[in-house]
């Protein structure tokens, strides 16, 4: 579905910008409450903290990997929402010579 450009548009983007941004952060807090859970009881967990520390590590490294595109995808997105904002402008001033 393409976007417009409209103030909904703009609006339709900034939401998604938003929500992705959003998605991020609590990737992050998730993976921080587990690894603060896990050095919380790793004692307790004998033979298996090792492997559990191994899964919390590849998680870190599957999020820093898929963040980055995401991150990137935020900035064309804020660069979209400029480029339609100045478009949007310049029709309002156009409009009114």
């Amino acid at each position: 579905m393409p976007i417009t450009v409209t103030e909904e548009g703009i609006a339709s983007l900034k939401n998604l910008r938003n929500n992705l941004e959003s998605t991020i952060i609590n990737i992050v807090k998730n993976r921080n409450s587990l690894k603060a859970t896990f050095d919380a009881n790793k004692l307790g967990l004998g033979a298996h903290t090792a492997s559990i520390q191994s899964l919390l590590d590849a998680v870190a490294d599957y999020e820093e990997d898929g963040n980055k595109p995401v991150k990137k995808l935020v900035l064309k997105i804020n660069r979209s929402v400029s480029a339609r904002r100045q478009h949007i402008d310049e029709d309002r001033l156009k409009k009114r010579r």
